[in-house]
């Protein structure tokens, strides 16, 4: 009677030792399957938010970004995109300066010129248009000591447009990663400034970098640039009045949300279940 005892327990452990492979294996199918669809749904269409892509029709995106060329320190924004086509997004955007005063509001339009078939090469053009009240005065109190004499001293109250002409290489297995070259004019208007009302500004080099993560869904994506502007003609604008040192530190931090791909009534078509990939890539 325990030989057989034994017997049943030996087979039914091996049972469940086959259900339980079984299990790990359909379990990795499902994600290698998922993989390679989500492979094919990145590079077919990738998603770069500070200059190097476009977001998808209808989805959105919230991010903070930092911007150095005003005073030479960061002044933060915060914005809202929205993907109205595949080769027009709009987004708004509200600003300030810790250095007091700067405030920025502005409307930016962004639009795809071309891009190759692979998706490796993107030309695109973000169109800033805005208002911007500044009243710095650096050349005061603990300044000097801090960014030098006459370093800053300006008044503006106006309109700014700035079209930006970027071109940008996207690369890695999901296109994840983005290298992107800049080039813009910005023009200044002043409301109270009748004697100098018009401010012309260049930048020949903003280059930057881009990556998209985490892999799983590419929701967030992090930017790092840095670049330089100046006045034309270069004595057109008084010393004090522009920054005339390269703008190093531009980050900016997005969230993107909207992406159909990832819905779990899209997912279905596949028979690919999120939970499942979610306990492998923990294991993993």
């Amino acid at each position: 009677m325990k030989k057989w005892i034994y017997v049943f327990l030996l087979l039914f452990s091996i049972n469940i030792l086959f259900a339980l492979t079984g299990n790990i294996d359909n379990t990795e199918d499902v994600f290698n399957k998922y993989k390679k669809v989500q492979e094919k749904h990145e590079r077919e269409y990738p998603v770069f938010l500070q200059k190097g892509g476009m977001l998808r029709v209808g989805e959105h995106s919230f991010y903070i970004r930092t911007n150095d060329e005003w005073t030479g320190f960061s002044t933060t924004l915060a914005g809202y995109r929205f993907g109205v086509s595949e080769a027009f997004n709009i987004a708004i955007e509200g600003g300030l300066s810790p250095i007091p005063y700067v405030f920025i509001a502005a409307v930016l339009l962004h639009f795809k010129l071309y891009e190759t078939p692979n998706k490796f090469f993107f030309l695109g053009m973000r169109i800033r248009f805005g208002y911007k009240y500044q009243d710095l005065d650096l050349t005061q109190g603990i300044w000097p000591q801090v960014v030098g004499q006459n370093y800053m001293k300006s008044k503006r109250n106006g309109l700014y447009l700035i079209g930006d002409l970027t071109a940008a290489f996207r690369f890695g297995k999901y296109r994840r990663f983005c290298l992107y070259y800049t080039i813009y004019p910005r023009v200044e208007f002043d409301f109270v400034d009748m004697d100098d009302p018009v401010y012309f500004l260049f930048s020949p080099v903003m280059a930057g970098f881009e990556v998209r993560f985490p892999k799983k869904r590419m929701r967030w994506s992090f930017a790092v640039e840095g670049g330089y502007v100046f006045p034309i003609p270069w004595d057109s604008i008084p010393a004090g009045e522009w920054i005339n040192f390269p703008c190093l530190a531009n980050v900016s931090f997005n969230y993107r949300f909207g992406d159909k791909f990832y819905s779990k009534e899209n997912l279905k078509k596949f028979n690919i279940d999120l939970k499942e990939i979610d306990i492998f890539n923990r294991k993993k």
